[in-house]
């Protein structure tokens, strides 16, 4: 049935940036598909949205299983029939020097964080290009710079922003505009949920923004789309920094994440 409402996808909705995004959505007015791993958790969202008056369903799903997709694409248009957002935010990262990151990990990464994004954002083209909609991926400021021990995630939150841009000019004249926003450190489950070596964020030094705020930025770019989104001014200096003073950059990227990520060059990681 046609929604009345504009229609949101979010993945990695269960949690952090992804839940955020969903309630602040609603509030904003969209019917809102929230979509991740663990169900429970979606339920209690989507539960939290309804006692507010907005509208929202869920689908439990694995976005790296093969066919997933296209699967929530169908899903998206036999629920909602329209899709106006697609808000790309599930993610995983992994702490450790890359010769010590598992292949299994790697491939992990690469599946999740970049693959994902592109086999749904493929399948949603057509529903977006009919109701000239709005792509969002959700990157990382590791995206515009370096960030040693996370050089894979940070390979893939690149690649996306590269995805993001390239894709806005092929979609100009069908009406999707795509924007790139690349969080700093956010308060949130990702750094408890990372792999490899523990990140103290409790040392990090700059601000850390709450994904409450990270949402609302999502509803602002929904309204008014730009193109690439660096949310904080750390990250906003550091590209200055890496880019007209390199070196200096380099060596400052290091000392802080030796600051927060001490365990890392330890021979072994702790978990």
């Amino acid at each position: 049935m046609e929604s009345s409402k504009k229609v949101a996808l979010v993945t990695g909705a269960s949690s952090g940036i992804g839940r955020a995004a969903a309630l602040a959505l609603a509030r904003e007015g969209y019917a809102v598909l929230l979509t991740a791993r663990r169900a429970e958790r979606l339920a209690g969202a989507v539960e939290e949205i309804r006692r507010s008056g907005g509208a929202a369903e869920f689908v439990a799903c694995d976005l790296a299983g093969p066919g997933a997709a296209a699967l929530l694409a169908r899903d998206v248009d036999s629920r909602f029939g329209r899709l106006d957002l697609l808000v790309n935010n599930a993610g995983w990262g992994y702490c450790s020097p890359l010769a010590r990151v598992p292949e299994e990990v790697v491939r992990m990464m690469i599946e999740l964080n970049l693959v994902a994004p592109i086999l749904l954002t493929k399948e949603c083209l057509p529903a977006l290009r009919r109701s000239r909609g709005t792509i969002i991926n959700i990157a990382s400021g590791s995206g515009l710079l370096p960030s040693p021990w996370y050089a894979v995630y940070g390979a893939t939150k690149a690649a996306l922003v590269s995805l993001s841009d390239s894709l806005r000019i092929e979609e100009r004249d069908n009406g999707v505009r795509v924007v790139s926003i690349c969080p700093g450190p956010v308060w949130s489950e990702f750094f408890r949920a990372s792999g490899g070596a523990p990140v103290h964020a409790d040392r990090l030094g700059i601000k850390i923004q709450t994904a409450d705020e990270i949402g609302r930025i999502i509803v602002r770019q929904a309204r008014r789309p730009g193109r690439t989104v660096a949310t904080t001014g750390a990250v906003r200096l550091g590209g200055f920094l890496s880019r007209f003073a390199p070196r200096l950059f380099d060596l400052i990227a290091l000392q802080w994440a030796r600051k927060v990520r001490p365990e890392v060059e330890q021979p072994f990681l702790h978990r």
